[in-house]
């Protein structure tokens, strides 16, 4: 039940596993910080999320959203065969979304601010331009991305965009990002979306503050340079899932996949800081051929693994997880590595991370694995696949040098080698120093989200700021 006299907090995630999680965190905060908070999804993600066990002292609800055309239960942007269909379905939701903000404002509180994600922000910000609620933009990714990403209009009229056949310029004008090349920037930046991503510049400029899933400690750089580019509207108030080992955080993990639980068992067996953990996330795939390189490179290195293959989302032949899980290769390298080795299809990953046993991590770099890793202390080679997977590389071995790269992310025709896997691992598992450095970031990421933490002091700001609103 919405109580009078608390902000009014609506929130609107991206369909997506790894958009969708954390601003279901965020809700928990900030219902936990005193604020009334409604989560809209696409009704075939609500049906699917209602079942969830919110603590029942927290003052949350539920609201689904229903698109024009429909989509299977549970659907996100990884599992929809038809992506344009998908991508029609979420981008006309603006009418769908007034009908609920009219109905908040009709039978209870009204509404305080209005909090989407920012790939949701083309049809949330002019609702809530409609009805003069202040929008704020969750941003679901590193803060070096958003400073690429806001500047994307600049590196078209510099010429860095879109970018030529043959062409890998240094950039050096980015504020808080000293150089990366033009090959270091998000893969999907094409000259057929450029124009989406101009417009998304221009409103994440016209919003009234911007919640980034960072920490400081973690950027820092890019961090003072966005907080002075905004005035301070950015706030980085990450890591937004528990950190401070409170795993049973919502029964179901925020999961739409099936979680293989047993392999925490199967952990408990191994020795501390001996297995190798590997898993490239929701939507990132390797070819046969890539899976055949990784598998043969676990073999050589002789380590202890935990390998995730990710179940199809949706049934195509074509789909790579078919390929490799019915080929003789696979079925070879099972029987070969058991006992050393265990392969599920999917893994409670945070857990996994913070296992004693876990001494290294094998990734694609999407940020929320970044995000988990670095809470964890944990060393990752870095395997970027899609999107802005190699600026978060960079961070993880440039930056904080937490990382191994066996790919930059720089081309998709890059093929890794067995041999090169083995030696990134022998790498991590030697490296004192870097594992040194891990851990570092590790209490730094949790302090960020305790009391009297970075992060959790701008999310307290953010929701005196919506108090205040709420007063006047």
């Amino acid at each position: 039940m919405i109580f009078a006299g608390k902000p009014h907090v609506v929130l609107v995630p991206y369909p997506a596993q790894g958009h969708f999680s954390p601003v279901v965190f965020l809700g928990k905060k900030l219902a936990e910080l005193g604020c009334a908070v409604t989560i809209a999804n696409v009704v075939s993600i609500h049906e699917q999320i209602k079942v969830w066990d919110f603590p029942s002292e927290l003052d949350i609800r539920l609201e689904p959203l229903h698109p024009a055309v429909d989509l299977s239960k549970g659907v996100l942007a990884a599992a929809e065969a038809d992506l344009m269909r998908f991508s029609r379905a979420v981008y006309d939701l603006g009418g769908e979304f007034k009908n609920l903000i009219q109905a908040l404002n009709g039978s209870g509180p009204r509404v305080t601010v209005i909090i989407s994600d920012h790939y949701a922000g083309s049809w949330c910000a002019p609702v809530a331009s409609e009805f003069g609620i202040p929008y704020a933009v969750y941003w679901p990714g590193s803060a070096a991305w958003f400073a690429v990403e806001y500047h994307v209009p600049l590196l078209i009229s510099e010429g860095d965009l879109p970018i030529k056949d043959g062409e890998d310029r240094e950039i050096t004008y980015i504020p808080g990002i000293d150089s990366i090349k033009q090959s270091d920037l998000p893969w999907h930046y094409t000259e057929a979306v450029l124009e989406y991503f101009r417009a998304g510049a221009e409103r994440l400029k016209a919003s009234s503050w911007i919640l980034c899933n960072t920490f400081h400690e973690l950027e820092p750089e890019v961090v003072d340079a966005m907080k002075k580019l905004f005035n301070d509207k950015f706030l980085p108030i990450g890591p937004l899932f528990p950190v401070l080992d409170d795993h049973g955080d919502l029964k179901s993990v925020l999961s739409f996949l099936k979680e293989d639980r047993e392999c925490l068992d199967w952990l408990d067996t191994q020795e501390p800081d001996s297995v190798l953990y590997v898993a490239f996330g929701s939507i990132a795939k390797l070819s046969q051929e890539e899976f055949e390189e990784l598998a043969l490179g676990l073999e050589a290195s002789k380590v202890p693994f935990l390998l995730t293959v990710r179940p199809p989302q949706f049934v195509d032949e074509a789909d790579t997880t078919v390929l490799v899980k019915n080929s003789d290769f696979y079925k070879n390298f099972v029987e070969r590595t058991k006992g050393r080795g265990l392969v599920v299809s999917w893994a409670p990953q945070r857990e996994v991370l913070a296992h004693r046993a876990v001494a290294g991590f094998v990734s694609h770099c999407g940020w929320n694995s970044v995000l988990e890793n670095v809470s964890s202390g944990v060393p990752i080679i870095c395997w970027p696949r899609i999107y802005e997977q190699g600026l978060n590389r960079k961070i993880m071995a440039e930056r904080c040098r937490i990382g191994v790269e066996v790919s930059d992310g720089r081309s998709s025709d890059a093929f890794v080698k067995r041999e090169e896997i083995a030696e990134a691992i022998a790498r991590i598992f030697s490296d004192k120093a870097r594992k040194a450095r891990a851990r570092e970031f590790r209490d730094a990421a949790r302090k960020a989200a305790a009391p009297g933490g970075g992060s959790r002091n701008n999310l307290m700001l953010f929701t005196d700021l919506c108090s205040s609103d709420t007063r006047s």
